[in-house]
């Protein structure tokens, strides 16, 4: 089971369109020149941002599901994900925030870190720092550390 959004209409760089569907952790396009369709990976943040989305239900437009979350996991930390406590575990809270902000992102060619500041109401609360790493060219999170 995969999340799914139609992006249809959207121009990227180059003049490619976005004509089909995001799914789990890559988006498909159609090249303006071929005609053809081709998969591309999402960002870091991006990986990162569809990962809260799945896992923390008190997110606007959240949809709580463990299935999906996992397949933007990198396999090690995907494997630690044996029941549904490993997610409050992995945040380091039980009560989720109201919003989510990314602050901070550092790329390297196969790694990445985004920091995402957490928010209960108008209320700064903590941080947490996801390490990814590129995967079959695509961005999984390999760890989560909460009060970064």
């Amino acid at each position: 089971m995969g999340l799914s959004a139609v992006l249809a209409g959207c121009t990227l760089p180059g003049g490619a369109r976005q004509t089909s569907t995001t799914t789990a952790a890559t988006t498909t396009i159609e090249d303006p020149l071929t005609g053809k369709e081709v998969v591309v990976a999402m960002t870091p943040q991006q990986t990162v941002e569809n990962y809260m989305m799945a896992t923390l239900g008190k997110l606007p437009g959240s949809k709580y599901d463990e299935e999906v979350a996992k397949t933007y996991l990198a396999d090690d930390l995907k494997a630690q994900f044996v029941d549904s406590s490993f997610i409050p575990l992995s945040y380091g809270m039980q009560d989720g925030p109201d919003r989510v902000e990314i602050v901070d992102t550092e790329l390297m060619t196969n790694e990445a870190t985004v920091v995402v500041k957490g928010y209960w109401g108008a209320d700064p609360g903590m941080n947490w720092m996801f390490s990814l790493i590129k995967v079959g060219g695509v961005w999984k999170i390999s760890v989560i550390n909460p009060g970064q």
